[in-house]
C-alpha cells in the first residue's frame, strides 16, 4: 500500500506511524508528531527540523533521520548514509548518531514508527529533553547528497510538542519539501502553517527559493489547502496576528512566502513546500500550534482555510498572475525552469524518432582504427593511442575540456566532466575520447571541488546550465554557469599555476535567471542571456573579465585581450532584451592577437601598456589590431520566434580610451580599477553611456541555435557573418559586417539577413570548424585558378542535427549555404552538441540519449614531423570514427582547447 501525496509517492511503512498516532485514544486533541522528507546537501543544505518542548517538566522523544529505508521503498536518490545532530536553543550540540540502535525496535513499535531493516544505515535517538526550543540537523556522511526523511515523535504525554519546523533544499521533481504531521484526540485544532523563502534572507542565507507554494495534504492525499503568497490570502490579517502570539517572527508585507491559518479534525497530514515555476532553493516550514497558544479553534469546519470578515490582502506590488492558458515549455513554466531530464529533451526538440516513426536505419558503422595500449614508459593520457607507432621522445600536446550533462544521480552528481579529445606523445596519437587522467581524480570536473567555488555557492555547483570557450584567442579555462546563478570557471591540468587563487567567481541574483553565454572573441566579455522572474524580461549580463594569471601568455588588464586563465570578473549591468526567454548567445569583437608575427615577434606580455610607444602602436599605430573597436552579441528565443543584436561598441569604446588614449588614462585607469561600481570599470548605472543597445530585430520562426563569425582571411572576396538556425532546418545568413569591418580591405554591407539554406531538421548547436577543407562547393577560383581560403573562422561550420541524426558540415560564400557533407554512425543516435578540437580535426559529439561522447577524425592527419600521413580507414569516406565515451548521464553541452 502506498499514500498517494501528490506527484510524490511516499510508502505506507514510513507514514504508518503517523496513521496509527492519529487513531490512538487521547481525549485532548494535540501535536503529535511531525516528519518530513526534504533534500539533503552540504553547507547550508543540510536538512534541519526544529521543535519546542512545552510546559516546566522534561519530555521523551524519538529522533530518526532515515535515508537508506526510503531507498528500499522504491525512492530514487534516498541519501546513503544520514547523520543526526541534536542541538539546544544555544546550538549547544546534545546529541549526535550515525547509525541506530537496535535496542530502539520497542520504542519504534510503541509508538507506531515503522520498522528499520537490520543492519541499515538509518539514524535514531531516544532523548529525555527539558522545556525549550530544539533543532535536528541531518546530513550526509562524508558529503553526499539526497533525500532524506527527518521524524520527531512524542513518546510520553506532558508536556507537549508546540510547534515544529524543518528547513530544507526545494529541488525540482521529488526534490520538494515534505513534512507529515499528526492531530489525535477528538477535537479540531487551530494550526498556523508556513513555508517561508525569500524571508529568510535576514537571517543571512542566499539561496532560498524566491517564492515557495505550501499544500496541505489529508490522508487520502486530497488536497485541503493552499497557498502561494500569504498576503494574497484573504486572512493575511489573522496570519500576521496568529504568528505573533505563537512567536513565530514576522514575514514582510508584500512578500512571496506563503502561509496558511487552518482548523484541523484528527487525523494524518502531508504539507509539501516546492517552488513556484519549479525554482529550487532553501525553504523553511513551520508548524504552529495556534490552539495550545491561545485556545482558540474555528466555529465552523466547513472551510479549510479560516477566513476573516473583511481581511485584504497585504500585497504592495502584486506581481504578474501566472497565465492560465500556459503550456509546458512556456517561459517561466515549471518545465522551461527544470534541468530534469525530460524536460532538457524537451527543450531541445524533436528527436529522430519522434520526426520519423518507423523510418528506417540508414547510418553506416564507420571504420574505427584499433585501439592500442604504449609501454609503461609513455604517459598514461595517450594510452591506449590509435595512430602512430611508439619510438623516442618527440613531444607531447592535447586537447582538453569539459562535458556538462545531466546526471542520472542528481543529488550527488555535479554533471561537469574534464575531459581528453586528442594528444600526441612520442609519435602516436590518441583520438578517441576519453577521462583526463592527468587531473587526477576522474569525476568530477576538479573546480566542483574547489573551495572557493563551495563556499560562494553554499555547497557543491550542481548542474552545468551553459559553458563556453572562444573559438578566436585560446582560452584556456572554461566559463560555466550553474543551475543555482554561479558563474564560474573549469580548467585544465595547465590553466593555471599552483599558487594563482582564487578561482574567480560570483553568483546572479535568484530572479536573474542564466541560460546561456558567450564571450567576445578576445576574451574581454563574456554576454550571459538572462530570464528576469520578477519583471518577466529578456536581458543579457554583461560580464568583464580579467585573465592575468599565466602572465607569459597574457594581458593582466581586465576588458582588453587575455588568453583565459581567469582572474577576476565584474558584473556590469543588464541590458533589456525586446524578448521574454532568450536562450542561444553569440558574440565576437574586430580585435584580435594572431600571434607574435602581428607584433613585432612579441607576445601579449611583452607588449608593455605602461610604455608610451608600446601603447601608441596599440591604439593607431601597426598593432591597433590587437584591441577591438567594435562587436556584437546575437540572441534567439525560440518561444519568443525572434532574434536580435546587440551594438558592443560603446563598451569596446570606453575600454580602448580608458587603457589607450593617453599615458595618464592608462595610468588613472589602472588606480581606479576595483570592484565597486563607480570604480572602473564603471557599470552601465554609474556610467549609461557604454551600455550596449540593441539596434536590430527581426522575428524568426522557432530559432533553436546562433554562431558568429570570429575572423576572416586578409584576402577575402566575403564578409563577417552570423548565423541562426531554426527548428526546420533553415540557417539564416547575417550579415554583421557593419559592426565588425574595420580595415579598407574588409567589405562593409548592411546588417540583414543576407540569404538562407537548408541543414537537417531540429539543429540544435553550430561550431566553427577551425580547420580549412579542400574542393568545397561555392567558395570561387582565386585568379591563379585554386580555390579561395574557405575561411574555417566564419564560413566553415558543423551542425548537429538532432532530428536527422546527423552532424552537417556547411560552408557559405556570400549570401549562400550548402551542406557539404553529412556525418552518420550507427553509434550516434541524438547528437546535441558539437565541438572541434584545436590541435588536429577531431570533431566532438554530445549524444543526449546515448549517454556518451563520440568523436570523429576529418579527412587525413599529416605528421610532418615525422613524415607520416594517415588517411580516413575507409576510402569511401573523407572521415572517421574516433571512439567514445560512456558519460553518468546525458550530456548537452561539450568544448576543449589546446592545453597549455
Amino acid at each position: 500500500m502506498t499514500l498517494h501525496f501528490g506527484r510524490s509517492l511516499v510508502a505506507a511503512c514510513l507514514l504508518a506511524g503517523l496513521v496509527r498516532c492519529a487513531t490512538a485514544a487521547i481525549t485532548d486533541s494535540r501535536l503529535v508528531n511531525l516528519s518530513t522528507r526534504g533534500f539533503v546537501g552540504t553547507g547550508d543544505d543540510v536538512l534541519i527540523a526544529g521543535f519546542v518542548v512545552n510546559g516546566t517538566g522534561s519530555k521523551e522523544v524519538l529522533i530518526r533521520a532515515v535515508g537508506p529505508s526510503l531507498a528500499q521503498a522504491g525512492l530514487a536518490g534516498a541519501l546513503t548514509q544520514p547523520r543526526l545532530q541534536v542541538f539546544d536553543s544555544t546550538g549547544r550540540l546534545i546529541a549526535t548518531q550515525e547509525r541506530w540502535d537496535p535496542t530502539l525496535k520497542p520504542v519504534f513499535a510503541q509508538i507506531g514508527a515503522s520498522p528499520f531493516a537490520e543492519n541499515s544505515l538509518d539514524a535514531a535517538l531516544r532523548l529525555t529533553l527539558a522545556a525549550g526550543h530544539y533543532t535536528v540537523h541531518v546530513s550526509g556522511i562524508d558529503g553526499p547528497r539526497g533525500i532524506a526523511l527527518v521524524e520527531v515523535y512524542e513518546i510520553n504525554g506532558a508536556p507537549r510538542l508546540l510547534n515544529l519546523s524543518t528547513r530544507g533544499r526545494i529541488e525540482s521533481g521529488d526534490g520538494v519539501l515534505i513534512a507529515g504531521l499528526v492531530i489525535s484526540g477528538q477535537g479540531p485544532r487551530r494550526v498556523l502553517l508556513r513555508a517561508g523563502g525569500p524571508a529568510l534572507t535576514k537571517a543571512g542565507l542566499n539561496t532560498v527559493v524566491p517564492d515557495p507554494v505550501l499544500t496541505l495534504f489529508d490522508q487520502q492525499g486530497r488536497v485541503v489547502a493552499s497557498n502561494d503568497d500569504w498576503c494574497d490570502s484573504d486572512y493575511s490579517t489573522e496570519v500576521a496576528m496568529a504568528s505573533s502570539v505563537t512567536g513565530a517572527y514576522a514575514f514582510p508585507d508584500a512578500s512571496y512566502d506563503s502561509a496558511l491559518l487552518i482548523d484541523l479534525p484528527p487525523g494524518a497530514y502531508s504539507m509539501h513546500v516546492s517552488g513556484l515555476e519549479n525554482r529550487c532553493g532553501i525553504a523553511l516550514l513551520e508548524v504552529y500550534d495556534v490552539t495550545a497558544a491561545t485556545g482558540a479553534t474555528a466555529t465552523s469546519m466547513n472551510s479549510a482555510a479560516v477566513k476573516a470578515e473583511g481581511a485584504s490582502s497585504r500585497r504592495k506590488n502584486p506581481k504578474p498572475a501566472p497565465d492560465p492558458n500556459s503550456r509546458i515549455g512556456t517561459p517561466y513554466s515549471a518545465s522551461a525552469l527544470s534541468w530534469a531530464r525530460a524536460d532538457v529533451s524537451a527543450r531541445l526538440g524533436p528527436t529522430f524518432a519522434e520526426l520519423n516513426p518507423g523510418a528506417a536505419d540508414d547510418r553506416p558503422t564507420l571504420f574505427k582504427q584499433e585501439s592500442k595500449i604504449a609501454g609503461g614508459k609513455y604517459y598514461v593520457r595517450i594510452n591506449p593511442y590509435e595512430l602512430g607507432e611508439p619510438g623516442t621522445y618527440n613531444d607531447y600536446w592535447s586537447d582538453t575540456g569539459q562535458v556538462g550533462y545531466i546526471p542520472n544521480d542528481p543529488a550527488n552528481d555535479p554533471g561537469l566532466d574534464r575531459v581528453q579529445v586528442y594528444a600526441y606523445y612520442n609519435r602516436v596519437f590518441a583520438i578517441s575520447p576519453r577521462p583526463d587522467v592527468a587531473s587526477g581524480r576522474l569525476h568530477s570536473d576538479p573546480q566542483t571541488r574547489e573551495p572557493r567555488y563551495l563556499e560562494l555557492n553554499g555547497g557543491t555547483p550542481m548542474q552545468p546550465v551553459a559553458m563556453v570557450r572562444s573559438y578566436g584567442m585560446q582560452q584556456n579555462e572554461q566559463l560555466v554557469i550553474y543551475r543555482d546563478g554561479l558563474f564560474a570557471v573549469a580548467g585544465m591540468q595547465t590553466s593555471r599555476g599552483g599558487d594563482e587563487k582564487p578561482y574567480p567567481g560570483f553568483k546572479f541574483p535568484q530572479h536573474k535567471v542564466p541560460r546561456g553565454i558567450a564571450v567576445t572573441t578576445s576574451l574581454e566579455f563574456a554576454l550571459v542571456t538572462i530570464w528576469d522572474t520578477e519583471r518577466r524580461q529578456g536581458q543579457l549580463a554583461v560580464v568583464a573579465l580579467e585573465g592575468k594569471f599565466l602572465p607569459f601568455h597574457t594581458w593582466p588588464y581586465m576588458g582588453l585581450p587575455n588568453q583565459g586563465s581567469f582572474s577576476d570578473f565584474k558584473l556590469l549591468g543588464y541590458i533589456d532584451l525586446p524578448m521574454k526567454s532568450p536562450e542561444a548567445v553569440a558574440a565576437a569583437s574586430n580585435g584580435l592577437w594572431r600571434g607574435p608575427s602581428s607584433t613585432d615577434g612579441r607576445v601579449l606580455s611583452e607588449i608593455d601598456l605602461a610604455t608610451d610607444g608600446h601603447r601608441k602602436l596599440v591604439y593607431d599605430g601597426a598593432w591597433q589590431a590587437v584591441v577591438a573597436k567594435s562587436g556584437y552579441a546575437l540572441v534567439s528565443s525560440t518561444e519568443d520566434n525572434k532574434i536580435a543584436v546587440v551594438d558592443l561598441t560603446p563598451l569596446f569604446s570606453y575600454m580602448r580610451e580608458s587603457y589607450l588614449s593617453s599615458g595618464d588614462s592608462f595610468r588613472r585607469t589602472l588606480a581606479e580599477r576595483g570592484a565597486a561600481p563607480t570604480q572602473f570599470p564603471q557599470t552601465f548605472e554609474v556610467n549609461p553611456a557604454i551600455k550596449p543597445k540593441v539596434i536590430w530585430e527581426t522575428p524568426v520562426s522557432e530559432p533553436t541555435a546562433v554562431l558568429a563569425g570570429q575572423k576572416i582571411d586578409r584576402w577575402t572576396k566575403d564578409r563577417f557573418k552570423a548565423y541562426v538556425a531554426s527548428r526546420d532546418g533553415t540557417v539564416r545568413i547575417l550579415d554583421v559586417s557593419p559592426l565588425m569591418a574595420r580595415s579598407s580591405w574588409e567589405t562593409r554591407g548592411q546588417l540583414e539577413i543576407m540569404g538562407q539554406f537548408q541543414v537537417g531538421r531540429n539543429p540544435v548547436a553550430m561550431a566553427l570548424s577551425r580547420h580549412g577543407a579542400k574542393d568545397l562547393p561555392l567558395i570561387p577560383n582565386g585568379s591563379d585558378g585554386a580555390q579561395l581560403a574557405p575561411d574555417p573562422f566564419n564560413n566553415l561550420f558543423y551542425v548537429a542535427c538532432r532530428g536527422e541524426r546527423s552532424i552537417d558540415a556547411v560552408v557559405t560564400w556570400q549570401g549562400q549555404g550548402q551542406v557539404y557533407r553529412r556525418i552518420k554512425d550507427a553509434r550516434m543516435g541524438d547528437p546535441v552538441a558539437v565541438s572541434v578540437a584545436i590541435r588536429g580535426n577531431i570533431v566532438s559529439v554530445a549524444d543526449f540519449a546515448g549517454q556518451k561522447l563520440l568523436s570523429f577524425r576529418m579527412g587525413t592527419l599529416n605528421d610532418a614531423k615525422n613524415d607520416k600521413v594517415y588517411p580516413p580507414g575507409d576510402p569511401r569516406y573523407p572521415y572517421e570514427f574516433a571512439g567514445e565515451m560512456k558519460l553518468l548521464g546525458s550530456p548537452f553541452l561539450v568544448n576543449s582547447a589546446n592545453t597549455n
